[in-house]
């Protein structure tokens, strides 16, 4: 098979493909994550300077990989879905237990309690899907990949999106529109998070979709000024119009010692801190750092353990074919590595953090004590 060649096969979609189908086609997908703002074709200009900070990984002259923004908790979303498995196992053999108990049984004919004997039945049928769901999470969360990242080919003017086991997800770069998504997280919330993707639709103005995979690429993290997120779409834009852009931070897939303690971005805020005024913000790290950081850092410790658990996606070697003429695929030159060592400033409330929880440590044991 030649590099032009597609090594992609055509398989039957399975039940639970065409039921996603048939939920999202009628209403269209983008009604169904609503607020979607359409703009201009990708080969217009959208006025705004663009940034590539945090969202290169690697890049040459031909081609350029960025993350989509969705790498940045897989630990702390692992360990809720080890927390629920770790329940069902608890409750799950108490509960067949029961359905075959013949003393059970005899006390529900006995009282006629046949509702209560009815959910004895269908409970564990219920809880055994979930615990199928939870245990997916866990081992998405620790044993997936690091990212879902996105090459865009200005040669061949295509978008692959790493999928997985699956072969990547091919788009025309010149038929995608560029949407701005706005959501907010609840309805008492007063933030709107924007995103924004590039989409395929067809010829009704509905998403295309790829098995149950909608043919759509997210460019970047989401961020709560609309502007930011566009500014990352033109440096993509740019780079597939006019070639590569400067950058001053690229991505990396591991996470290094100072991520432990950056717990929520705080570290971060206290480097760029000026020592006059950045009063509220040394207290703020105070309060997260000394009283609540307990928390927080069992989840930055579980984002740690999964940046190396899971694996760094490796495109088949048709697309790095494509690459290689180019050149070699390497972080933008001149930029910085996102993750970054320990200084100085920091290391007062590194030592806050740990003394936090060498306190929690030993309240547990002298309660365990009795």
């Amino acid at each position: 098979m030649t590099l032009m060649q597609s090594t992609q096969t055509t398989t039957r979609p399975n039940w639970w493909m065409r039921w996603t189908r048939r939920q999202i086609r009628p209403k269209g997908i983008e009604k169904a994550f609503r607020n979607w703002r359409i703009l201009a074709s990708v080969r217009q200009d959208t006025g705004v300077v663009p940034d590539g900070d945090d969202m290169v990984y690697r890049m040459n002259a031909t081609t350029l990989e960025i993350g989509q923004g969705i790498s940045g908790m897989k630990g702390a979303v692992g360990v809720i879905g080890l927390m629920g498995v770790g329940a069902c196992i608890l409750i799950i053999p108490s509960m067949i237990l029961n359905v075959f108990s013949a003393e059970h049984w005899h006390r529900v004919v006995e009282r006629r309690e046949w509702f209560g004997g009815v959910v004895d039945i269908v409970l564990p049928l219920l809880i055994v899907p979930g615990f199928a769901l939870l245990l997916t999470v866990f081992l998405g969360g620790f044993f997936g990949h690091t990212d879902a990242p996105a090459r865009f080919d200005r040669v061949r003017r295509k978008v692959w999106v790493f999928t997985g086991k699956r072969e990547p997800m091919e788009l025309d770069w010149d038929l995608l529109t560029p949407v701005v998504q706005s959501a907010t997280a609840a309805n008492v919330s007063v933030h709107t998070f924007h995103t924004l993707k590039l989409v395929d639709l067809d010829a009704d103005g509905e998403v295309k979709v790829d098995g149950w995979h909608p043919r759509m690429v997210q460019i970047g993290p989401a961020f709560l000024d609309d502007q930011s997120v566009i500014a990352k779409y033109e440096f993509v834009r740019r780079f597939m119009e006019d070639g590569p852009q400067p950058c001053k931070n690229y991505l990396q897939h591991r996470r290094n010692l100072r991520e432990l303690f950056n717990l929520v971005s705080c570290l971060d805020a206290v480097r760029e801190a000026d020592s006059s005024k950045g009063v509220g913000i040394y207290f703020v790290a105070f309060i997260l750092f000394g009283v609540i950081g307990t928390t927080f850092f069992l989840f930055s410790v579980a984002d740690y353990i999964a940046s190396w658990t899971n694996r760094v996606p490796r495109w088949p070697q048709r697309l790095e074919a494509y690459a290689a003429q180019g050149g070699p695929m390497c972080p933008p030159p001149g930029a910085k590595p996102q993750r970054k060592s320990i200084v100085a400033k920091e290391v007062p409330f590194i030592l806050l953090l740990l003394a936090n929880l060498a306190g929690v440590v030993w309240l547990f044991l002298l309660v365990g004590r009795g």
